[in-house]
């Protein structure tokens, strides 16, 4: 697991720079990943009302489903840093974030559950 203050300021710096893409309009409003308010619940709820209304009228609805399966970690990072830079974010916040990438590793530790022995009396 990560060290609890590295998570505390990823977090700072994920809403701060959330709240300033929605200031400066960088962000469209058809954003829904990993924003404040839940838009899998809201897509969710369009689709569904959509499917209704198809069976309601008979008539027919196409859905197309698309998983990006890890979608962030297939970008590589100068790409993120050059978008943010077009963005307008200035040079000092994405050398700031920049720093999150630099020196940084995962560990998994997979810890094996000791089966319980039935015991008998």
């Amino acid at each position: 697991m990560s060290n609890t203050i590295a998570k505390l300021h990823s977090s700072l710096l994920a809403g701060r720079l959330g709240n300033w893409a929605v200031q400066h309009q960088r962000i469209t409003k058809a954003q829904k990943g990993f924003m404040p308010t839940d838009g899998c619940a809201e897509h969710n709820f369009i689709l569904q009302s959509i499917m209704q209304e198809a069976r309601r009228a008979k008539k027919q609805c196409a859905v197309a489903w698309l998983d990006l399966t890890n979608a962030f970690g297939s970008i590589p990072h100068d790409t993120i840093f050059t978008a943010l830079r077009w963005a307008g974010l200035n040079e000092n916040a994405v050398d700031t974030i920049k720093l999150l990438y630099n020196n940084t590793t995962t560990q998994q530790h997979q810890y094996e559950q000791k089966k319980a022995t039935p015991t008998t009396s």
